[in-house]
């Protein structure tokens, strides 16, 4: 690692710039291929796939699939739900919304976005994920979970990231 940062500090401040505007476009390009993006739309179809939308429709795009003021490439831009005008339910719709993703919402349950015993929906950057360990999901609405009772064992738990570091909240 020295001999590296010693090679690099003895490049002319020209090289090292066109050197690193030249990293910097390949991992710009790399990201870019990375996010597969079938009907170039503009919407990864990652994005595409998890909301329900078609990633092999470009015209998804310019649709507003929850009449609120933004389209769904808008939403795509903010990882907001195309399918909910207040994707984190704090009352401010996704367009008027500074952060449209400034708290976790989690619909215990949801069959849209529950699977097995995880929960995966959009949310803050701090929001790592949720997940039962025992119990079961109700599968009429309202989207709940059951305890038999006398089970001990049972929690919802969430993963959230703080300073670099998981940790792990439990009901």
């Amino acid at each position: 690692m020295t001999a590296l940062r010693r090679s690099w500090q003895q490049l002319a401040g020209s090289t090292r710039i066109a050197l690193t505007v030249f990293l910097g476009l390949v991992v710009t390009v790399t990201l870019w291929a990375l996010a597969v993006d079938t009907d170039s739309d503009g919407m990864s179809d990652d994005y595409e796939l998890f909301f329900g939308l078609n990633p092999t429709n470009a015209a998804d795009a310019s649709l507003n699939c929850d009449s609120d003021i933004l389209t769904n490439l808008q939403e795509y831009s903010l990882w907001s739900d195309p399918f909910s005008t207040d994707t984190d339910c704090d009352g401010f719709p996704d367009g008027l919304d500074s952060n449209a993703l400034s708290r976790a919402f989690i619909g215990w349950g949801d069959p849209l976005f529950t699977y097995t015993n995880e929960y995966r929906y959009t949310g803050p950057d701090w929001w790592l994920g949720a997940y039962k360990v025992g119990g079961q999901w109700t599968t009429n609405e309202p989207y709940a979970w059951h305890v038999a009772g006398g089970t001990s064992t049972a929690s919802l738990r969430i993963d959230l990231c703080a300073n670099d570091q998981m940790m792990r909240l439990r009901s």
